[in-house]
């Protein structure tokens, strides 16, 4: 096509009326960018030319030179689209033929029907012109290119495929401004209209190129690409310019948020909670020492089973204030970059190497683990019993014996007596919300009085056992029932009318004489000969009972077990400590091997006893699930001791 030499002759720069026409129609067919155009000498590189606009006549004064190859970028508006296929790409037809025309196939969803193929320069590359008869938004029609090609499974990157106008750069206000990509324009040094069958060169006619371009912008339906405008530029600001960027931002948020609220699952998290802490209090909330320090402490102390499980209780206001120092370093608010100079490992590690180089107060880490301890045993027997029992002497020793057998220490009544543990279990200063069963049994009267008792009746009353009953196992006979009757309990009235009416004249035989001597027979009684029934029946190997808690479906506590491993021997596995469940109706047997609640502290009633499931397939127990005595039951009637 070119047709000029660069020889400076005044009879070169002259044109005929002909060329006007074919320039001003070629000029109107590309409807091009005048600003920042590019060009090249032949054998040299590109170059973009800023200091002129690119008016008709330089148009075509370059564009002929022989010596000169000249491009163009696009505007806001444009009446074409083109598409380069390098000859190594994977959709160039010497490559493969059903990957380009799966690539033409997808652009008709686009409305465009008919291209023009040419070669764009010696190196044997493609490009495809789709005309347009009418202007569209370059940007949005970018856009909708790169949706239609990327969702038929191709990819768009230099080398591959290149779309025109491409989805240039954003930059923010006041920064200035980026520019689409240029192209070389065509039928330019090398370049040749291709047969669409077999693509060899037919024409390098610029006549033919415009006639073709005419019939492709007449082909082309704009219609479909400004219909589709809006969707396809927020699917593309969705996926790369800050939707998705947005919506994985929340997602974090939301996780910080959720660990932070579910709080103390366990020990050893002290580090891992506060550092979830700092994260969202840096970059959300845009915090700095000390309102950082002081958010890590009070967000710490207030979150979940934080009395439980933190065993930095005694120095948490430390550990707060080495977070966040490392945390304001390390993280920095939305949308800023923060400058790093270590990685979250090795913050990590400074903070645990600061915790280990602190000089702990000794007598406040006893403290500390000794209330935790109470938390831990309050929570076990009101777990295991349903509420706490009233009685203080007989709940301190409760406690005491439930710290000794799973702490292998018990707690002193001094220590349970301070202020600060009071507030634990003690009756009238308790405010620690300790484990409770969802259906507790029907409260007692608040001042039960015993059934008058004569005298003679403390002294002669017998073993009653109970059939089971049928058809409803929360009536089985369990081994505290066969102990004795339980006690019938009547509302009295409580008026000194009533009292004195039911008392006797002797004095040695009133009704508080009598209720005391029989308290005292039944205490000897429960003591000596009704207790020899358990102590046999707690010996007894393998007899089977049902644990069946009317008040709650399941009971769960910390098993020390052994699991078996194929080809070792049992003595060699490592004993771990897991948490395991018994649900009710479950069959088990009693654990003889480990200390039980003792039978001569407590009424049968509060009795603790360690039991297993009768098939625990692949472990060996070594410490079983507490349960009070009263929830254990024969299957079938008691068997003979």
């Amino acid at each position: 096509m070119k047709v000029r030499s660069q020889t400076p002759d005044s009879s070169n720069c002259l044109i005929s009326s002909t060329e006007v026409e074919q320039r001003n129609q070629f000029c109107d067919l590309l409807g091009f960018h005048h600003w920042d155009f590019i060009e090249k000498y032949l054998g040299s590189n590109w170059f973009t030319v800023k200091n002129y606009f690119l008016s008709q006549e330089k148009f075509w004064y370059k564009y002929t030179d022989s010596e000169v190859i000249l491009g163009v970028r696009f505007g806001e508006y444009t009446k074409y689209a083109l598409i380069d296929i390098d000859i190594n790409s994977a959709v160039h037809p010497y490559q493969s033929l059903e990957k380009l025309r799966k690539l033409i196939h997808a652009l008709y969803a686009l409305g465009l029907n008919e291209q023009i193929t040419l070669r764009s320069s010696p190196s044997k590359g493609i490009h495809c012109y789709f005309f347009f008869d009418e202007p569209v938004k370059s940007f949005n029609l970018a856009c909708s290119m790169r949706r239609v090609i990327e969702e038929a499974g191709l990819e768009i990157k230099p080398g591959q495929i290149e779309i025109f106008p491409n989805t240039k750069q954003y930059v923010n206000e006041g920064e200035g401004y980026s520019l689409y990509n240029g192209h070389r324009l065509p039928l330019q040094h090398g370049s040749y209209i291709l047969d669409d069958e077999d693509f060899e060169p037919v024409s390098d006619s610029l006549d033919d190129f415009i006639a073709r371009a005419s019939e492709s912008a007449k082909t082309n339906n704009t219609t479909i690409i400004k219909e589709r405008a809006t969707d396809d530029y927020q699917w593309f600001k969705d996926k790369y310019r800050g939707g998705l960027i947005r919506k994985q931002h929340n997602d974090w948020i939301k996780n910080l948020l959720r660990r932070i609220a579910e709080g103390w699952t366990d020990y050893h998290q002290t580090n891992d909670l506060l550092l979830t802490i700092a994260n969202y209090g840096v970059v959300k909330r845009k915090l700095k020492s000390p309102e950082l320090v002081q958010y890590l402490l009070d967000t710490a102390i207030a979150a979940p089973n934080y009395a439980k499980y933190c065993q930095h209780q005694h120095e948490i206001e430390a550990r707060c204030r080495d977070v966040a120092t490392s945390a304001s370093k390390y993280w920095s608010h939305y949308r800023s970059k923060p400058s790093r100079q270590v990685t979250y490992e090795e913050m990590v590690e400074d903070l645990e190497r600061k915790a280990r180089e602190r000089k702990p107060n000794q007598n406040t880490v006893r403290e500390v683990t000794a209330t935790n301890r109470i938390i831990a045993t309050v929570e076990a027997i009101a777990e295991a019993l349903g509420e706490l029992p009233k009685n203080v002497k007989q709940l301190i020793e409760l406690i005491q014996e439930k710290a000794r057998s799973t702490f292998g220490e018990g707690i002193s009544e001094n220590t349970l007596r301070k202020e600060h543990n009071l507030k634990i279990w003690h009756p009238s200063h308790r405010t620690f919300k300790t484990v409770k069963s969802k259906n507790l049994s029907d409260p007692q009267p608040e001042t039960p009085i015993l059934e008058e008792v004569k005298p003679e009746a403390a002294h002669s009353e017998v073993l009653h056992p109970q059939p089971p009953s049928e058809g409803n196992c929360s009536q089985r006979v369990t081994p505290s029932k066969v102990v004795r009757k339980k006690l019938k309990i009547v509302q009295k009235s409580e008026s000194p009318k009533t009292r004195q009416c039911n008392s006797y004249t002797d004095p040695r035989y009133t009704l508080p004489y009598m209720k005391g001597l029989f308290v005292a027979a039944w205490a000897l009684y429960e003591r000596c000969i009704g207790r020899i029934y358990l102590v046999e029946l707690m010996k007894k190997k393998n007899i089977e009972l049902i644990y069946q808690n009317p008040s709650k479906p399941s009971t769960s506590s910390r098993v020390c077990l052994k699991k078996l491993v194929e080809g070792k021997r049992t003595s060699s596995l490592l004993e771990t400590e897991e948490f395991r469940t018994i649900e009710s109706g479950t069959t088990v047997v009693i654990d003889r091997n480990n200390y039980h609640s003792s039978l001569y502290s407590h009424s049968t009633d509060l009795i603790l006893t360690y039991v297993k499931p009768l098939t625990t397939p692949g472990e060996i127990w070594k410490l079983g699930i507490p349960v009070p005595l009263r929830y254990l039951s024969f299957p079938d009637p008691d068997p003979k001791i």
